[in-house]
């Protein structure tokens, strides 16, 4: 990776496909200026099995790879199974591990520094009052949008932006150390 600003693509995965139809949201969050560059989602019920929804999520890293060349990382948010919801997931395909595992091995095999991290590590630290105070969503009506971004902020997309932000605050020392290291 080169030195320097990078761009972070993070990602609030969800692989249901078979159970619910999720939806995945990301954003690109730029370490140059602080913002976030660009945002959407991926939504299960747009593709017609769950390779191809899967698919979508490989072609977004190919995309933004392309874009940013070595100058990519990438967040994930974890799948963890909690004691109190394991009842839940009794019999569960277990579709979002699958997926995180596809994104995963992606940035292994393009070398694309990857951090994978738990919800409960952003959820409470960037409330949506937090975002917004920061300038990094604005309130529209009932909703939240992102400034001089095009995009449907779900509230996958802003978990997302929740994980951007958080890697960008706390984890760009152990960025660079790894840019070192090469």
């Amino acid at each position: 990776m080169a030195k320097g600003p990078v761009m972070i693509l993070a990602l609030d995965p969800s692989g249901n496909w078979l159970e619910g139809k999720g939806t995945t949201g990301w954003c690109v969050y730029n370490t140059a200026d602080q913002k976030i560059a660009r945002a959407g989602n991926i939504s299960a019920s747009k593709y017609a099995c769950p390779e191809r929804y899967w698919q979508e999520h490989v072609k977004l890293l190919d995309e933004c790879y392309n874009r940013y060349k070595n100058k990519m990382v990438v967040v994930i948010e974890d799948y963890i199974l909690y004691a109190s919801k394991a009842q839940n997931q009794i019999n569960s395909k277990l579709e979002t591990p699958r997926l995180i595992g596809i994104l995963q091995l992606w940035c292994f095999n393009h070398s694309v520094y990857t951090i994978i991290e738990p919800a409960s590590l952003v959820k409470s630290r960037w409330t949506n009052e937090i975002l917004h105070y920061k300038g990094y969503i604005k309130k529209s009506g009932g909703s939240y949008v992102i400034p001089n971004v095009d995009a449907d902020v779900t509230r996958h997309c802003l978990d997302a932006v929740r994980h951007a932000v958080h890697v960008a605050t706390f984890k760009m020392e152990e960025i660079n150390e790894s840019q070192n290291a090469r």
